[in-house]
């Protein structure tokens, strides 16, 4: 009897260890951000995670590839496409920008997006980018 009791004991405790192991684990796409709410610092999204993001309120999505990259098309019809990252004004043009705005940034592969974020930061923007650019989206993303 002493036996069956400890071993119903042990499956108590490692039933409850599994349940607490599984709740603290979250699968929940991006935390929403609005104006009053400011991330810490600027983040990389993939496409689902920026599709999510980008019909949020607040939201801006910058498009920062070159004029005939974005004549190629774009993955949001909305995005606003003059802010060329090569342009002398890129910088500028960020330092102008809302802060109670949240900004999504995208290009071709990423790269200039990477490397733009440390300028979003720099003048107090909350701004995430799309992880691989737009050669990460599903074919038939560009419209």
């Amino acid at each position: 009897m002493k036996k069956i009791l400890i071993i119903s004991a042990i499956i108590i405790v490692a039933a409850l260890l599994f349940v607490l192991s599984q709740s603290t684990k979250t699968n929940k796409p991006l935390a929403k951000v609005t104006n009053n709410q400011k991330t810490e610092k600027s983040q990389n999204l993939n496409w689902e995670d920026f599709q999510i993001q980008a019909e949020l309120e607040n939201t801006v999505v910058i498009d920062i590839r070159t004029a005939g990259e974005y004549n190629a098309g774009k993955l949001f019809s909305d995005a606003v496409v003059d802010f060329d990252y090569y342009e002398s004004d890129f910088e500028q043009k960020i330092s102008e920008l809302d802060k109670d705005k949240t900004y999504l940034i995208y290009c071709r592969s990423g790269s200039r997006t990477g490397k733009s974020l440390k300028i979003f930061e720099k003048y107090g923007l909350t701004a995430y980018h799309l992880d691989g650019g737009h050669k990460s989206t599903p074919a038939g993303s560009l419209k």
